[in-house]
Order: structure tokens, then sequence, then C-alpha cells
């Protein structure tokens, strides 16, 4: 990527349907109302990302994450609905689950409620 200062695009209800964009910096782009639609990111640094108000059915995250050993700031997600998703191989160390619905929620199978309700009997 070269270091050419470039004037910010303003594009208001424009179609960039099929374009592509290599090696570009849109560091602090602010985007409403928009369409990604099987779109792909590859090789992405989503660092400081911020999104509200999204859809995401079918989508895949692969090969990602945070993590404050290379001293990124932890993703936080907020109302949202991860209704029958999946992970898998994930890394889900110190995170931090609060006020969520958990019913049939699984891990290697087994059920988290019924594990909870097994330890608070036996605490």
């Amino acid at each position: 990527m070269t270091d050419i200062p470039a004037e910010p695009i303003e594009a208001t209800g424009k179609r960039f349907t099929g374009s592509k964009f290599d090696d570009v910096c849109l560091g602090h782009s602010q985007f409403h109302n928009v369409s990604l639609v099987g779109t792909k990111l590859d090789c992405v640094n989503m660092n400081d990302l911020n999104v509200s108000y999204f859809q995401m059915g079918g989508g895949k995250f692969i090969h990602g994450g945070s993590s404050p050993d290379f001293g990124q700031e932890p993703n936080s997600f907020e109302d949202c609905q991860f209704v029958s998703n999946q992970f898998k191989q994930c890394d889900f160390r110190k995170a931090v689950f609060e006020d969520c619905k958990i019913d049939g929620l699984k891990i290697n199978g087994h059920s988290v409620q019924e594990l909870i309700e097994f330890y608070e009997k036996n605490k």
C-alpha cells in the first residue's frame, strides 16, 4: 500500500456491487445502511470496530479473534442473538457471560444449564 494521501470519498445511494478493494486502508470510515451480502473479507484488521443493528446469518469467522497477549482489547457483544450458532475450536478463556439466556446451550455435548444446576445442588 502506498502512503499517498487521498481525499475522503462520500457516496450516497451508490452501488459498488462486484467491486474489489485490495491493499486498501479504510480506517476511521463510516458506513450506514450498507449491504455486504456475499462479501468476502480476507486478512482484515477490525480492531476498534463498532457495529450496531447488524444481521449476519450464514457468516463464517475463521482463524481470528482478539487476545490480550497481543495487546488487543476484548470484544463486547451486547443484546445479540446467537440462537443455534456454532463455535468450534474457539478459545473462551477468561470470557464473561452475564445475564445470558442459556436454554439448550451445550459445550462438548453437555447441557450447561444442567451442569450449573448440578453445581448449585452440590456446592
